[in-house]
Order: C-alpha cells, then structure tokens, then sequence
C-alpha cells in the first residue's frame, strides 16, 4: 500500500478515513472469518460449468441491458441455471461453509 498514490481527485482526508476503516478490521470477526474458506468444486464441477455457461448466455445479456423484455429474460436466466443444477451448487456451497465455520470454533 506504501507504494501506491492516491488518484486525482481523491478527498484530502481519504488517507485517514482508509486508515480508521482498516483500524476496524478484527481478524475473525465479521467477513474476515471466511478469508480463509476455500470452496472444493470437485463434486460439482459439471454443475458449476453448466452454471457458468447459462451466466454467459443469459446473464451477461441482463447485465449489459441487451435484452428488450427484462422480465421474460430474468425468468430464463433462473429456468437456464435450475436446469444446470445451481441448487446443488448452492447446497455444496452452503455445506462446506457450515463444516468450515463449525471448524473454527
């Protein structure tokens, strides 16, 4: 961080503020207890590239605004990634982060 420089236009008092925030980061506390988690994909891995392809495909275009029925578009994206298994990706995920919090007590 010493050597980096602040960018134009930045507020003269961002140098203490960054300072102050930084002051507040307790290591495991908050969001920093998950600095440490690293997600094993092996068991999903065809789900996560099923997911990762209905994201390009139909995400993406949400994202940029190239589509001209949002709604239509947002229903596809959530049929495109049920079919690719993103409940099972969200399951895996949401195990292996209860057996990491449970590891840290």
């Amino acid at each position: 961080m010493e050597l980096n420089r602040n960018q134009a236009g930045v507020p003269e008092t961002y140098d203490t503020l960054r300072q102050e925030w930084e002051g507040k980061i307790k290591e495991g506390v908050g969001a920093e207890k998950f600095t440490g988690f690293v997600m094993d994909t092996s068991s999903i891995s065809t789900e996560v590239a099923a997911c990762t392809n209905a994201r390009q495909q139909y995400g993406w275009p949400l994202e940029l605004g190239y589509t001209d029925n949002v709604e239509a578009s947002i229903e596809e994206y959530k049929t495109a990634m049920q079919a690719a298994g993103i409940d099972k990706v969200i399951a895996e995920c949401q195990k292996q982060l209860d057996a990491y919090l449970e590891s840290l007590n």
